[in-house]
């Protein structure tokens, strides 16, 4: 590890906020992904009916 990379326990305390606000920008983003591919499916298609994929689920079970 570099030593610029190495940062004091102080400095991690004082951008903590920083930190958090990124962990989140990164989590929605992900969401929005999601999303956008689930939306990409359902124009396409490409989905099960809910009634369909519990009924499967129950055969699977039993």
């Amino acid at each position: 590890m570099k030593p610029a990379q190495i940062k004091p326990v102080s400095y991690l305390a004082n951008h903590a906020a920083e930190f958090v606000r990124e962990d989140m920008q990164q989590q929605t983003l992900a969401l929005l992904k999601i999303l956008a591919l689930g939306r990409k499916e359902m124009e396409a298609g490409e989905v099960i009916a809910a009634k369909d994929v519990f009924a499967e689920l129950k055969q699977m079970a039993a």
